[in-house]
């Protein structure tokens, strides 16, 4: 409670948010990701933490019914950190799995071949992000170099790390995401096109 009065407070640090009509940096990265253009970040080993939208509105409503959560400062995410490398195979794997959802769903999909024999192939994610993401390496000292000039800010981005610590919420308030990154990022991607 703040000194004085009857008000109970709790503070919520998210990283970087995502989700459907959430308009940001990452937006801007799933949609690079998706024109298949070949982007110089293979070699990038930053971390970073995301939070999708739902798990945080899932968490504040936690917060709200758990007196536990009152009087601190809580830092949720998805629990899954992630480099920029990783999180753009991951979006590529997302978009291209909902894609291929909404084709058997209209009754378009065709079976793909995989060998002479007529095996169909395995949809797997290493296979998906192969088909949906080009990244080619480049040094990441000049990629981090280029970031810090006028105009590049986005690069910079995409080259550093920002990571939190979500164990003490989920060990304190027994707080689990109700979606995974995969998940999230699914949803992300379905719900976009939808709008």
């Amino acid at each position: 409670e703040l000194e004085g009065t009857a008000c109970a407070w709790t503070i919520l640090r998210p990283p970087a948010v995502y989700g459907s009509g959430h308009t940001s940096s990452f937006t801007r990265l799933a949609k690079l990701a998706a024109t298949g253009i070949p982007l110089p970040l293979a070699l990038v080993r930053n971390r970073r933490s995301f939070i999708y939208i739902e798990n945080l509105a899932d968490v504040i409503a936690t917060c709200l019914r758990d007196p536990k959560s009152f009087g601190r400062v809580h830092l949720p995410s998805d629990g899954e950190d992630v480099s920029t490398p990783e999180l753009i195979s991951k979006i590529a794997v997302a978009n291209e799995s909902f894609q291929c959802s909404a084709l058997a769903e209209a009754g378009l999909a065709k079976p793909r071949l995989s060998d002479s024999f007529g095996a169909r192939e395995t949809h797997h994610s290493a296979h998906l992000a192969c088909h949906s993401v080009r990244l080619f390496a480049f040094p990441e000292l000049i990629l981090k170099a280029a970031g810090r000039l006028p105009g590049l800010g986005a690069l910079q981005k995409l080259t550093a790390s920002l990571y939190v610590d979500s164990a003490p919420l989920l060990h304190d308030l027994r707080w689990t995401p109700p979606f995974t990154m995969a998940e999230g990022l699914r949803r992300t991607l379905s719900l976009s096109s939808n709008s």
